[in-house]
């Protein structure tokens, strides 16, 4: 605490403090709304936790935090909110993996630059190329 106000201490550091709030706000609600895309895939797909997926995220966080698994799963099954947070947490990924394979990418042509300026390059002539170079070191 040093006795000044938010507005004054903002005004010290050299920020707009409604800028500044009009930004948070933005943020929020970029976040609810992403929040709320990805709840409503995740539904749509029927994107579902098994005990698997729960008891994974749970070893990994007691992996993660130094402790025992057994003594992570007790205290969640005492905190039912954590437990919730956790099984978000992995539907929340379990979606995010389905979005990235469902995703569908355009190719666009490769440029290669030359002496004279740049050229376009066949991209089925580099995936043969590839192909080739692999059955060589074969």
């Amino acid at each position: 605490q040093t006795g000044k106000s938010r507005e004054e201490y903002f005004n010290e550091i050299g920020i707009d403090l409604s800028e500044h709030e009009n930004e948070i706000r933005k943020r929020a609600e970029n976040m609810v709304k992403r929040s709320l895309v990805l709840q409503s895939y995740a539904e749509r797909e029927k994107i579902q936790v098994a005990q698997k997926d729960l008891m994974e995220e749970i070893n990994a966080l007691a992996q993660s935090i130094g402790a025992e698994t057994e003594k992570v799963q007790q205290f969640l099954a005492n905190d039912r909110k954590r437990l919730e947070e956790v099984f978000g947490r992995v539907r929340y990924k379990k979606t995010i993996d389905r979005l990235v394979e469902s995703v569908k990418v355009n190719e666009k042509p490769l440029v290669k630059e030359t002496g004279t300026g740049a050229e376009e390059v066949n991209t089925e002539d580099v995936n043969n190329k590839d192909a080739k170079n692999k059955e060589d070191d074969a």
